[in-house]
């Protein structure tokens, strides 16, 4: 008797146990939240691709070509990268997914009629540069070459992006792409997916080398301003004998 009571208090956490763990079990494997998970896998995927290869290119574009100071192309990133996660990713990417099937493109249409799908697609998004470049900044004439140079770019950034977040869903499982050439598709998907983290990271540094290679542009700068008036009363306190010595 005696034995028979401890064997059914060890008996019932386990039954407890047992039944939370199916209760998980079976909340997991229900359709509400199996839906909720593919949705937020795909969004980060795609968001991912998006950055992975417009980052790097306006970058360039902003730092390089236009020569805007690095803390104003550094915030504008940030800020579109986050803008990009919070939701903006996934809707360019499912608003691609759309135009795509009402323009009848899909992935037996030619590599041609895909890359021209994706450029004109990338030019409806470019007009949000304006008001991103202004918020983070950016002088008048910077946000205006910002906004023209992003449309001139898009006959580069669009296919390039069309064709990331196709290969990127293909090599996470996602969905299955013919742009992804079949030595990569037969690999592992560990290493599909050690993949997709090697161009995030190739994306990043490419970004961080940018930035490091291209020197302050005085002619360009937010500071300018502030410099000259520092110098002024600089210049005049020395005259008058009146500046700390420390900043002389």
């Amino acid at each position: 008797m005696e034995l028979r009571t401890v064997y059914t208090s060890h008996a019932a956490p386990k039954a407890r146990a047992g039944a939370i763990k199916g209760f998980f079990c079976k909340l997991r494997e229900s359709k509400a939240i199996s839906t909720i998970r593919n949705n937020a896998t795909q969004h980060m995927i795609d968001t991912s691709s998006i950055l992975v290869c417009s980052n790097p290119i306006m970058s360039f574009v902003e730092n390089v070509v236009i020569g805007m100071p690095d803390e104003v192309s550094i915030r504008a990133r940030c800020i579109a990268s986050l803008v990009a996660f919070l939701g903006t990713g996934s809707l360019f990417s499912r608003g691609r997914d759309v135009s795509r099937k009402a323009f009848n493109v899909g992935q037996a249409s030619s590599e041609r009629k895909q890359m021209l799908h994706d450029l004109c697609y990338q030019m409806g998004f470019t007009a949000f540069n304006l008001a991103l470049y202004r918020f983070c900044g950016a002088e008048t004439h910077e946000m205006i070459e910002g906004a023209l140079f992003a449309i001139g770019i898009s006959a580069v950034k669009g296919p390039i992006k069309g064709y990331a977040i196709d290969t990127f869903r293909d090599l996470a499982g996602i969905e299955e792409s013919s742009r992804l050439p079949g030595s990569i598709k037969s690999l592992s998907p560990k290493v599909k997916k050690g993949i997709i983290v090697a161009a995030i990271v190739a994306s990043i540094a490419a970004m961080c080398l940018i930035y490091r290679s291209t020197p302050p542009n005085p002619n360009k700068t937010h500071y300018d301003k502030y410099d000259i008036l520092i110098d002024d009363m600089k210049s005049d306190h020395i005259r008058n004998a009146s500046w700390p010595n420390a900043v002389r």
